[in-house]
Parts: structure tokens; sequence; C-alpha cells
């Protein structure tokens, strides 16, 4: 898996409210921060390798998914959701 355009993630919870925005360069993946608040981001940019944030997300996405089936609930049958817990993102 590799990323071939920009996407954001939107973190609006009162307090944390800023946006990551991902761009795909070469092997790498810039992230920037915008911070809505008065809170300053230090370091504003930074870089990783698509790999380390393919292996990132997929293991956050595999976490979600075996905190959804620990709590028993139900969007955890869901088939996306049983694909996470077997690693497939």
């Amino acid at each position: 898996m590799s990323f071939s355009v920009s996407f954001e993630v939107d973190l609006y919870a009162q307090g944390i409210e800023r946006t990551l925005i991902f761009r795909p360069s070469g092997d790498l993946v810039m992230i920037h921060c915008e911070s809505r608040t008065d809170w300053v981001p230090d370091p504003e940019r930074e870089s990783v390798a698509q790999s380390e944030l393919v292996a990132m997300l997929s293991k956050l996405a595999g976490d979600f998914a075996r905190g959804l089936k620990a709590i028993g609930s139900e969007p955890s049958e869901a088939a996306r959701i049983e694909r996470w817990l077997k690693g497939e993102v």
C-alpha cells in the first residue's frame, strides 16, 4: 500500500482542535499540523516513510477493532472490522 493523494485528519475535539495534513512525496509522507487553538506545534512539519506510516495506521486499525470486540460493540461484527482484526487494512 502506498499513498498517492493528499488527505487530512481533523482532530476537532475541544482542546485538541487541529488538522493533520498528509502529502505524499516519493517514498515519504510529509505531515503538517495546523492548530486552531493557541497551542503551537513544534515541529510544525514532519516526514515519515510511507511504509512506516502504513504500519502505524494498520496497528491503529487493529487496536481499534480489538477494542470494539472487547466491549462487545455491534459494529465489531462488520466485515471491515473483521478484516482489521486479521491485519488487512
